[in-house]
């Protein structure tokens, strides 16, 4: 009754997401330091970034936004995302 199963082509992918995820999760931790870029300014770039991502894979991957007028809005959203997380990145230091 209780046999789990478990894919095997699955397991090594999921290995390297997890490890992929846990570096990411350090970096994270380590940019929330004062000393490094502060909770202020890591906030915006950890909200930022997967959307950015989930973007491209939606577009590339499963062609889930079709049409030249859709991905030019998509490009002109990443673009003024890529725009925020730079001017937000720079406030914090002294130029």
């Amino acid at each position: 009754k209780n046999n789990p199963f478990i894919n095997n082509r699955s397991v090594l992918p999921s290995i390297v997401c997890g490890i992929v995820w846990a570096i990411a999760m350090n970096a994270y931790f380590m940019a929330l330091d004062p000393k490094n870029l502060g909770v202020d300014t890591t906030f915006p770039i950890m909200s930022a970034g997967p959307q950015v991502i989930s973007s491209l894979w939606g577009v590339l991957y499963y062609k889930e936004i079709k049409g030249k007028r859709n991905i030019s809005y998509l490009v002109i959203a990443v673009m003024c995302s890529l725009v925020a997380v730079v001017l937000v990145s720079l406030s914090k230091f002294d130029i």
